[in-house]
């Protein structure tokens, strides 16, 4: 593809969204490096076109563009209700839309596909990067069910014990009086509060 080919507000505005949802793609999935790459390669493209004598760019569009990919970024890193990600896909369209001097060269078929594009892959992204959150991200009950403890202070029935190197409060869950010093397994959790039995391998 030649200089002339990539100097079009078009092409420089497919090379930044592809680019853009594909460096999300790495954030949300680390370590292949092929997406990011490939994203930056396309971000690079973009940047030379732009500094093509053919083309008259705005620095404010430039800026809300890549603005707009960072809260794009932050929110494919960390998940939460999709404001920065709304927030990004609005201030990458405004910037494209400011990007060039010319706004009309630009035009609203282009923008509009552009907008489209960018919504679905960013609500696609951000849709697994919440999905994989939550696989890898068990809930605090679950990881210290079955742990092993030590009663610190007698439960009779409601006590201290240690667990995973923390004091925690905890109930024998039979209501039986447990002694400090004896070892305990914890059956669940009840808020902050710990339900626990004798070890039985004791």
């Amino acid at each position: 593809m030649s200089l002339e080919q990539l100097a079009t507000p078009q092409s420089v505005l497919i090379l930044l969204a592809v680019g853009s949802v594909l460096i999300l793609v790495e954030v949300m999935s680390p370590g292949g490096w092929i997406a990011g790459g490939v994203g930056i390669i396309l971000f690079a493209l973009a940047g030379f076109a732009l500094y093509s004598p053919d083309l008259e760019f705005s620095w404010l569009g430039l800026i809300l563009t890549v603005a707009g990919l960072a809260m794009l970024i932050k929110e494919t890193a960390d998940p939460e209700q999709g404001i920065f990600g709304a927030a990004g896909v609005v201030a990458f369209i405004v910037g494209a839309f400011l990007l060039f001097d010319d706004t009309s060269a630009l035009g609203l078929g282009a923008l509009g596909v552009t907008a489209l594009f960018m919504s679905v892959s960013v609500a696609g992204v951000w849709y697994y990067a919440r999905k994989a959150r939550n696989i890898h991200t068990a809930p605090e009950s679950a990881k210290i069910v079955g742990e092993v403890g030590v009663v610190k202070t007698t439960l009779a029935p409601r006590g201290a014990v240690q667990v995973a190197n923390e004091l925690w409060t905890a109930e024998s869950d039979s209501g039986e009086t447990i002694e400090s010093g004896e070892s305990v397994m914890v059956s669940e959790m009840d808020g902050l509060v710990l339900k626990v039995f004798r070890n039985p391998l004791q």
